[in-house]
């Protein structure tokens, strides 16, 4: 009978063998899950996500440079195929201070664009805070536009409506709130029943919502559904603290759940100045009455009020976004949970960005004159609108660290892709 001598370094070698393997299947299992499409590098422009167009298309604001030196920029839409060509772009003709937030698809079928005009160095038009311009859908400016002499309060795209806040006057001591069509006709005026310090609608099965982002003076938020804007309150919902060391509760976002009811994110904060209070958040889902039929809590306290919710294929995904203090760290993984109407939870998602996702930026990342200081920061993250599938859009740049210690971007390193988040199976 042969003896066998068991050889520790040949197992030892056959063990880090098959670890390798499994290394490989696994990147190559997350590789496949996903899908990473970049669509824009920029020197010196800016973009950042507004809305998804009815077809699937993909509509972005920003600014751009026209020369080298930065001298001459113009205010930017970008409208991107579903594929994330580019379908077509429009350009201010002239520099203005302008802010695009908020697009609306009109019956007409033109698109409504929001541009906030005016900031601190450019005083706005005399009696025109915003204004609406209207384009067709190859992106060609009608020509039309609307002066809204309000502050926009509402920035939800493609509800029928707009909320305008009118500061007090002399002859009138008081902030009014007024809710107007995309044209700028009056429809209803706030009768205070909320704060109206951030006044949102939302359009549902049956009716309006009517919501405050900002709680009132008494530390709680309010959500109203209106058949007709015009029309009595259907029902009036008050959200009660959930935690007994709350000191105020404001709605981050309400999504329509298309079953008559509504989903609702919720972020209790604790007393503290705006620079240290901390935030919990809870997921909501309201019935047609407005009643909660459940809620779900996440304990974790941060600095932060980014998170999310969207509807996929009639599922809520709450996106948790990270503490203030990681959220541009491109290491930090973002997690997206997932729950059915019911209030099942079904699974979650991380995502772990990569630099390499990123292939504009990744040439500068390699230190230069000895600076070694040089780091990939993710400077925009938001969730593309959609009802079918997932993704996200993430900007990512390389910055150096400045003696203050401060990020100082490279320029030409910032890069824009867009990411498939797959549902958990």
């Amino acid at each position: 009978m042969k003896s066998t001598k068991i050889n520790g370094l040949s197992i030892l070698k056959q063990m880090l063998i098959m670890s390798l393997c499994l290394i490989m299947l696994i990147g190559s299992a997350l590789a496949q899950n996903v899908n990473v499409k970049e669509f824009y590098e920029g020197d010196n422009d800016y973009l950042f996500f507004v809305n998804t167009l009815s077809d699937g298309r993909l509509l972005f604001g920003g600014s751009k440079c026209l020369d080298e030196s930065k001298d001459i920029t113009r205010k930017w839409l970008l409208c991107l195929n579903p594929d994330r060509t580019v379908n077509w772009e429009y350009i201010t003709p002239e520099e203005e201070a302008s802010t695009v937030f908020a697009v609306s698809e009109r019956p007409d079928g033109t698109i409504a664009v929001l541009f906030d005009i005016g900031d601190e160095d450019h005083e706005a038009p005399e009696g025109a805070r915003t204004k609406i311009r209207y384009f067709t859908q190859s992106g060609q400016a009608t020509g039309k536009e609307t002066d809204l002499p309000g502050i926009i309060q509402s920035k939800t795209n493609d509800t029928s409506c707009l909320v305008q806040m009118f500061l007090p006057t002399e002859e009138d001591n008081k902030t009014r709130y007024i809710i107007t069509d995309w044209d700028g006709n009056p429809l209803d005026e706030n009768n205070e029943i909320l704060s109206g310090k951030k006044l949102f609608c939302e359009e549902i099965k049956g009716g309006i919502l009517l919501y405050d982002s900002v709680s009132a003076k008494d530390g709680r938020a309010r959500i109203i559904k209106k058949e007709r804007l015009e029309g009595k309150p259907l029902w009036n919902v008050t959200l009660d603290p959930i935690w007994t060391d709350t000191s105020a509760v404001r709605i981050n976002e309400i999504v329509n759940t298309k079953d008559g009811g509504c989903a609702a994110l919720v972020c209790e904060g604790k007393a503290g100045d705006s620079d240290s209070i901390v935030w919990k958040y809870a997921l909501l889902k309201l019935d047609t009455e407005g009643n909660v039929q459940w809620t779900y809590k996440d304990e974790t306290e941060k600095k932060s009020t980014n998170s999310r919710i969207m509807i996929i294929n009639r599922k809520i995904v709450l996106y948790s976004a990270p503490d203030q203090k990681d959220e541009k760290n491109i290491n930090t993984p973002r997690v997206f949970q997932w729950f059915d109407l019911e209030g099942n939870h079904l699974g979650n998602n991380r995502l772990y960005l990569q630099n390499m996702q990123f292939p504009a930026m990744v040439p500068y990342l390699t230190p230069e004159n000895g600076n070694d200081t040089v780091h990939a920061v993710i400077t925009d993250f938001e969730l593309l609108s959609s009802t079918e599938e997932l993704w996200v859009f993430a900007n990512a740049c390389a910055c150096s660290t400045r003696e203050d210690g401060t990020d100082e971007i490279i320029a030409g390193s910032e890069d824009y892709v867009s990411i498939q988040i797959k549902e958990p199976r």
